[in-house]
């Protein structure tokens, strides 16, 4: 509990690797009460900030619509975003594989936009 009351307040103060692991905390609700809503605002924020790990639960959250509505699209974005910068993670590569061609293409999109936007790479 003394760990995740440490990460919670380095989260909340925005440091990019305490919003990881406080995510994941909350997510599985150790250390703290299970809030996946609360992880998945967590989790984005630090996905932004360019933590491929973050990026990669984020897209696995929206590919299973876990603390938010299902969204392929910003899942394939997310997913693609991770892998690039070396995270592996087959079952999403799978995921992405079975969606049609125009969902893909929005997600690559997306991240044109989002690397001018957010320098992501």
């Amino acid at each position: 509990k003394q760990a995740a009351y440490w990460t919670g307040k380095a989260a909340k103060n925005g440091l990019n690797e305490a919003e990881l692991e406080y995510a994941i905390m909350l997510f599985k609700g150790r250390g703290v009460e299970k809030n996946q809503k609360q992880a998945f605002e967590y989790f984005k924020s630090s996905a932004l900030k360019g933590n491929p790990v973050a990026q990669n639960r984020l897209a696995r959250l929206y590919a299973y619509g876990i603390a938010t509505e299902p969204n392929p699209v910003e899942a394939a974005k997310w997913h693609i975003i991770a892998r690039n910068a070396g995270i592996a993670d087959m079952k999403m590569d799978l995921f992405i594989a079975k969606l049609p061609e125009d969902m893909k293409q929005k997600a690559q999109t997306k991240i044109d936009e989002l690397q001018g936007t957010n320098g992501l790479y």
